[in-house]
């Protein structure tokens, strides 16, 4: 068992330059002479880079990655692809630095958006001729021509503050991670220099990639993403308040009502919040209930102030 023969692919060289960074891709066809030849005969043969080799060109760029697949019905024949990246990109497993864990938090802001309940409104249904700039909260209740709220009720686009943090640590803990994952925070805190108040954070992501410095000691790359809605009650869940029966608080039961022919609704009706029918034409009211988990994230090693350039 052994290797006939290792011939690169040049029609499958790629690059790729962006702000963060490079990326390469190099492929060969490596030929056994023994169907029972696997993917390590495949990998390991005279001629494939090994992670950690730099690129042929390009020697800032690393590889990071060789995967050999068998190529199409051919039970000799492998088709090893090497990826290769700058350190910039982070997948790199050898960092230029002396201690990568002395090295600063890399840090982005992004946004995204995210569908909300809307059941308010800066003006009230005049033409657009009344539409000015809104500033502070809206209102007027959005209803319809009858004095009810809509169903199902407006829904509108509403920006998320996302937050991401990658930072060098000497240990993780994916069990410690797992009671982080989706929760929500039960207290302000700073992270980055950002003020972030209670309930209005959630973490989306929490994990570990464990890398090498260039003397081969081991550390981890950690990367947090936190998501930050800047409305009421965070990530609270909003449910209009709404029922078939309202409490009757004179007699301590529930009870119905008709509708105009006499006959008991059937539908549910607005409740007030606080258990009674809506009035005609008044404010639609929302129950708040918190559905994620939440967590003291004081404990964790985040970066609390601001990352200086």
């Amino acid at each position: 068992m052994a290797v006939v023969s290792v011939n690169e692919r040049f029609q499958d060289r790629r690059g790729r330059a962006t702000i963060g960074g490079v990326q390469y891709t190099r492929s060969w066809l490596v030929k056994t002479d023994a169907v029972t030849d696997g993917p390590y005969t495949a990998r390991t043969a005279t001629g494939i880079p090994i992670v950690g080799d730099s690129h042929n060109e390009d020697t800032a760029a690393t590889c990071r990655d060789v995967d050999p697949v068998p190529y199409e019905s051919d039970s000799k024949t492998w088709l090893v692809t090497a990826k290769y990246s700058s350190p910039t990109l982070g997948g790199s497993q050898i960092v230029d630095s002396d201690d990568p864990l002395e090295l600063p938090a890399k840090v982005a802001f992004t946004f995204e958006f995210e569908n909300k309940v809307v059941d308010r409104s800066w003006t009230l249904n005049v033409g657009f001729s009344a539409i000015t700039d809104g500033e502070g909260e809206p209102r007027y209740p959005i209803l319809n021509s009858a004095g009810m709220p809509f169903d199902p009720p407006l829904v509108q686009g509403y920006p998320v503050l996302v937050i991401s943090i990658q930072q060098n640590l000497s240990e993780f803990d994916p069990e410690e991670a797992m009671k982080y994952i989706g929760s929500v925070n039960t207290a302000d805190i700073s992270v980055v220099g950002f003020s972030i108040p209670k309930w209005y954070g959630l973490m989306r992501d929490y994990s570990g990639v464990q890398m090498w410095d260039a003397d081969g000691d081991p550390y981890w790359q950690v990367r947090y993403e936190i998501a930050v809605k800047f409305e009421e009650y965070g990530w609270c869940r909003k449910v209009l308040d709404a029922g078939m029966y309202e409490w009757d608080i004179g007699t301590g039961k529930f009870q119905t009502t008709k509708d105009t022919d006499g006959e008991e609704i059937t539908e549910p009706l607005p409740l007030d919040g606080s258990g009674a029918f809506m009035t005609h034409g008044g404010t639609p009211f929302y129950l708040k209930f918190m559905t994620y988990y939440t967590r003291q994230w004081a404990d964790l090693d985040l970066p609390t102030t601001e990352v200086e350039a």
